[in-house]
């Protein structure tokens, strides 16, 4: 019985990709100018996502746009919810254009909306997270930016909370290890960057790794330069681990600017 090769190529894969987002930006295109002949501002448009607004418009109105969208281009959609408010973040490379999929929010029920950013983030240590977390959960109580505005002093708060317990070294070091992947097997590492440090003890320890993996550590010495100092891999932390807590301070702040920056804090 003789049967069909149904392999696929590479360049078959690619001319896929190629023409289903092609596919998926005249859709959009087609979104958009639907929703500004009835009226409503396009805020951001990605991919898979529209978000629009309109002055005074209520939830009914939102509906019933998402309902015409569907009927034109036979293209189902799902409404998410209204925003009290939502932060587009700019691109590191051009602070003017904003970064299609790293942003925050939150629905008028309170629910935040969160892409891209630290807390959503596999490589961030688990204390900055909760910072983070904590920080967008007050945020999220704000029904304006107005509002959210005024809440900035409290956010302050618990980011000098956070902050002082790492400068008082009361924050285990496993909630401190951060996540990267290495770019090359250890031996190959030329200059002592962290995930160079990191890799090198790992292997010194008997753990093979490869191009491509992922691992954890804890930034012992930011400034140092030996291997052994400079970092501890997390399969290496103990009780009496340390950490470089003014390093982690200033990776903490940065954390914190991602969600305040845009409401105008000076952290």
């Amino acid at each position: 019985m003789r049967c069909a090769d149904l392999s696929i190529s590479v360049a078959d894969e690619c001319d896929a990709h190629i023409a289903v987002c092609a596919w998926d930006r005249a859709i959009l295109l087609q979104a958009t100018r639907i929703a500004e002949a009835n009226g409503f501002r396009v805020i951001h448009g990605i991919v898979d996502s529209l978000w629009v607004k309109k002055e005074g418009a209520k939830e009914e109105e939102y509906h019933a746009l998402r309902d015409e969208i569907e009927t034109q281009t036979k293209f189902d959609l799902s409404f998410e919810g209204v925003c009290k408010w939502i932060a587009f973040l700019p691109s590191k490379m051009n602070p003017s254009l904003p970064v299609a999929n790293r942003y925050f929010g939150a629905y008028k029920s309170g629910e935040l909306k969160i892409r891209g950013i630290e807390a959503r983030r596999h490589d961030t240590p688990r204390l900055f997270v909760r910072c983070q977390t904590e920080i967008l959960e007050l945020l999220a109580k704000a029904n304006s930016i107005e509002e959210a505005r005024s809440l900035i002093p409290q956010c302050l708060e618990i980011k000098e909370r956070y902050a002082n317990s790492i400068l008082r070294h009361e924050v285990s070091a496993l909630d401190l290890v951060i996540t990267r992947s290495i770019s090359k097997v250890p031996s190959e590492y030329r200059v002592n960057t962290l995930e160079a440090s990191a890799a090198s003890q790992l292997t010194e320890a008997g753990r093979e790794l490869h191009a491509g993996e992922s691992i954890g550590y804890v930034v012992t010495s930011q400034r140092s330069t030996s291997k052994k100092f400079r970092t501890t891999p997390q399969e290496l932390i103990s009780d009496d681990s340390r950490y470089d807590a003014d390093r982690y301070v200033e990776l903490l702040e940065a954390a914190c600017r991602t969600v305040l920056e845009p409401f105008g804090a000076k952290s």
